[in-house]
């Protein structure tokens, strides 16, 4: 059809209903509708007569209805549907997953029905003949000279049109306008959706639907005239008048009802406009039904991971829309598409948890301090040392935050690390890490062993751990200590969780042998001849292990205390040491004992032992000298000194101990001008006559 002239063009095969609207103005009030079906046929067709009528039509009442507020909603929550772990609203870590859930109705519409009312007006003409009858009277001759009257019979046929006019009104149902909508997609928005996902109906079809536009009014065809049954109209002498009368009933009779069809409309089984071809009236239509909100399996989405590449934000906004598509055989198409934003959607926290309750272990069994720090874990050198970095703990309130609390967070975690302010080896002493370095730990090893140098000096220390989150920043590097929080990350603009524990260095004091005993009777254990400075090289040590619990190769005969039993040459077995003969003794240090002031204090107990050896009582031991009797030894009056010799007889220390010693003395303690004496000169002098106050 072509817009402006109203041509139409067949090119195929088939039947149309062709509609044509008029209007006066925009808003009336006149609205003519009048439709015509189009037949093309390769067989000719009988034209129809047109009816002798005129019909108007116009629209006289319209029924709408709109269903276009979907009333959408939708929701962001944590997998699984139902049994949601965490309470987004609180927080939820990264790698954990998200769904989204929206809600609106299954299809929208608009419709508009127009009643259509009209008039058909017909001139019916009535044709009724009357047979007028009369007799005319004659004076006629009688034939005898006189007069007679004839009568003579007359007729005459007269026909009479009457014109009348007959209306026929109709009303039926036209579908103005009809826009049926069904869901395509719906959009939900926010952070921890990096940054939206989309939701596609499942198991979903918008409603079915049939319409045609066939409603149509079918004026009667009426004859050009009809005939009224003839009349006999009896007069007297004279023609009769021809009579006048109201055939209308009969021109009524003549014209049948308008008959009318609506359109069809046929939605969700449900017949809306049914379309019978009726007289006059046709049904009213009902009413198409409202949409429901959809199943909650429609727009689903689960299984969205929250990226670990997010970092932790607190109440992030969500947004959403959805969308419906005009759908087919719709009538006077309107937008093809409508789009709704989604309100109210919940806002999503992200937060990543990490704890930190790490320990180090507390090597007590090695600890020799006299008054051991309980507050400090004791690490001692050249030994072994564990660290303990557990990935569970005390996170959030379980009760206010779902899925935190008391729980293991390995699954968030990206590196666990560990910071010495000293030197450490690797367990297997293959690797060295300077003081003061982050060492690496992976997430899923509990316990990592180190090994402490025995350069470390002595003394209190802080080991320092930070546990990261697998969302920290990828500068935290460079982040200080402040941006940790201590024990977890219960703060979300932390990413990363600190501890810190009080260790203390300490040294040791260890293989302590006795070297020699002045009572002639042990002369020969220790040197291989009487007057002899060639030593046998036995000593007696404290107990057969060394300093790290190993056999040191020595037997039990060979240990301290030296009672009856510890002479090892034939026929002394019960001879034991007499008392006030002196002995010698040695012992090694690992540690910070290399200072000039550095020393060893021991301080002897003494005990007075039954016979049986069952009794054991501390006793004060006394001497006596030429100014004074009965001084108690370790009392404040006990002021005799005896000297060491390192280098003397049968003392055993190696010559190269004596000269490093010296030699680190001489250039390290500033005590020998090397303008007073040479470096040579003073080893000598150290090694055969430096005496050391016991």
């Amino acid at each position: 059809m072509e817009p402006k002239t109203g041509k139409i063009t067949a090119y195929q095969n088939g039947t149309a209903v062709v509609t044509a609207k008029w209007k006066n103005s925009a808003d009336g009030p006149y609205y003519i509708y009048e439709s015509v079906t189009i037949t093309v046929t390769d067989k000719p067709t009988d034209i129809p007569k047109e009816p002798d009528a005129a019909c108007m039509e116009s629209p006289a009442v319209e029924m709408t209805k709109e269903r276009m507020a979907p009333n959408p909603s939708a929701v962001i929550k944590a997998d699984q549907r139902g049994s949601e772990p965490f309470d987004v609203l609180k927080g939820i870590p990264t790698s954990e997953s998200l769904y989204g859930n929206v809600f609106s109705m299954n299809y929208l519409f608009k419709s508009k029905f127009v009643n259509m009312k009209g008039t058909c007006t017909y001139t019916v003409i009535v044709n009724k003949t009357y047979n007028k009858t009369w007799t005319r009277e004659e004076t006629v001759s009688d034939g005898n000279g006189g007069t007679t009257t004839e009568r003579i019979p007359m007729s005459r046929q007269v026909t009479v049109p009457y014109s009348y006019t007959v209306k026929r009104d109709f009303d039926y149902w036209k579908i103005d306008s009809l826009l049926v909508y069904e869901i395509t997609n719906a959009i939900l928005k926010n952070y921890a959706l990096n940054p939206e996902i989309e939701l596609l109906p499942a198991d979903y079809s918008g409603p079915s639907y049939a319409a045609s536009t066939n409603g149509r009014y079918y004026a009667p065809n009426v004859p050009a005239s009809i005939t009224a049954p003839s009349q006999t109209v009896p007069g007297t002498t004279t023609e009769p008048a021809t009579p006048s009368e109201n055939l209308k009933p009969l021109a009524e009779q003549a014209v049948a009802e308008v008959q009318v069809e609506n359109d069809y409309l046929k939605f969700k089984n449900t017949v809306v406009i049914n379309n019978p071809k009726v007289e006059k009236t046709a049904p009213r239509p009902g009413e198409i039904p409202d949409p429901e909100v959809i199943h909650r399996d429609v727009l689903y989405s689960p299984d969205n991971e929250i990226p670990n590449s997010l970092v932790n934000k607190k109440n992030q906004p969500s947004t959403g829309e959805i969308n419906y598509e005009l759908m087919s055989g719709n009538i006077n198409d309107d937008n093809a598409e409508e789009k709704f934003d989604i309100p109210g959607i919940n806002t999503v926290t992200v937060h990543t948890p990490v704890v930190n309750y790490s320990l180090v272990s507390d090597d007590q069994p090695h600890n020799q301090k006299t008054v051991p720090n309980m507050n400090r874990s004791a690490l001692i050198l050249e030994r072994p040392f564990t660290v303990r970095m557990p990935t569970s703990g005390q996170h959030l309130d379980v009760g206010s935050y779902p899925g935190y609390g008391n729980r293991d967070y390995a699954k968030y975690y990206r590196i666990k690390q560990v910071r010495f302010p000293f030197d450490v080896y690797s367990e297997d002493r293959k690797q060295f890490y300077p003081r003061n370095t982050w060492i690496d730990v992976p997430v899923y090893v509990l316990d990592t062993t180190f090994c402490l140098p025995v350069w470390v000096d002595e003394g209190g220390y802080q080991v320092q751990f930070r546990n990261i989150a697998e969302n920290a920043p990828d500068d935290f590097e460079s982040m200080s200590r402040s941006n940790a929080q201590p024990d977890a990350n219960t703060d979300l603009t932390y990413h990363l969780a600190s501890d810190e524990v009080s260790v203390e260095v300490i040294g040791r004091l260890y293989d302590f042998e006795i070297t020699d005993i002045a009572d002639y009777n042990w002369e020969l254990v220790f040197c291989r001849y009487k007057g002899s400075i060639a030593p046998t090289w036995i000593s007696y040590w404290t107990g057969t292990k060394n300093i790290d619990g190993d056999k040191r190769g020595n037997f039990s005969q060979f240990t301290v205390p030296i009672r009856p039993g510890s002479h090892p040459l034939q026929g002394y077995k019960n001879v034991a040491v007499k008392t006030g003969y002196h002995f010698k003794f040695d012992f090694k240090t690992k540690g910070n004992m290399f200072g000039p002031r550095d020393g060893i204090r021991l301080t002897p107990t003494f005990d007075f032992v039954s016979k049986d050896g069952r009794t054991r009582v501390p006793v004060d031991l006394y001497y006596s000298t030429n100014q004074r009797n009965f001084i108690r030894i370790g009392s404040a009056e006990d002021q005799v000194k005896r000297f060491v010799i390192l280098n003397d007889r049968m003392r055993q220390v190696p010559g190269v101990q004596l000269r490093d010693t010296a030699m680190y003395k001489y250039n390290r303690y500033g005590e020998i001008h090397p303008g007073m004496m040479s470096e040579q000169a003073y080893q000598e002098y150290y090694r055969d006559r430096v005496k050391f106050w016991p």
